[in-house]
């Protein structure tokens, strides 16, 4: 049996459904009551029960950072992340051989330029330094500088969901995505 967990937004109720990635596919569960109060517990069993049913898919693994993509405005690059599948949990876990391409979380690539009125401009995002203006757009002259808190840095750890996120770097689909375990967020600098 594989079991699949999740961390739900909110207590769930017999009849509500849930949207979630399973391999390279969305899928859309519903939540069913198994006797007994229907809430989490029961969210979890369903869908521990209906992956029990589906073929076995690696969809989360760790990954190494060896390379954050510097953001070029010119050709909307960046926002990803180059990375080496760890094999094991612990300080001297093996890397795999082979790099591979993981999107950062949508709110966080620096291809987002306007969202709830305001305007992003990235600026200075590099491979050390990810870095953005804001500016309001009811107010143009009330700006601030934010940047990603903490910053992806190469040998940092990331979990990722094999997903297909609708991006490509380098003629390839990027089909990992980083789920942001470490809550990385754009803060004013």
């Amino acid at each position: 049996m594989e079991y699949v967990f999740m961390i739900l937004p909110k207590r769930v109720k017999t009849g509500e459904r849930i949207t979630a990635a399973w391999g390279n596919s969305v899928r859309d569960w519903a939540v069913r009551d198994f006797g007994g109060n229907a809430g989490f517990a029961d969210a979890v069993t369903s869908l521990i029960r209906q992956a029990a049913s589906q073929p076995p898919v690696e969809t989360l693994a760790w990954y190494k950072i060896i390379v954050v993509a510097q953001y070029q405005e010119s050709n909307a690059q960046g926002g990803h992340l180059v990375v080496r599948k760890l094999k094991g949990l612990f300080a001297n876990a093996e890397v795999e051989a082979t790099a591979v391409t993981a999107a950062l979380p949508y709110l966080l690539r620096p291809q987002i330029n306007s969202r709830a009125g305001i305007d992003y401009t990235s600026k200075d995002y590099t491979t050390t330094r990810q870095k953005r203006i804001a500016t309001l757009q009811s107010d143009p002259d009330q700006t601030q500088t934010e940047v990603i808190t903490p910053s992806y840095r190469a040998n940092d750890w990331i979990l990722a969901l094999r997903f297909d996120t609708g991006l490509e770097f380098q003629e390839k689909k990027i089909e990992l995505l980083d789920i942001n375990i470490d809550g990385r967020h754009w803060a004013q600098e």
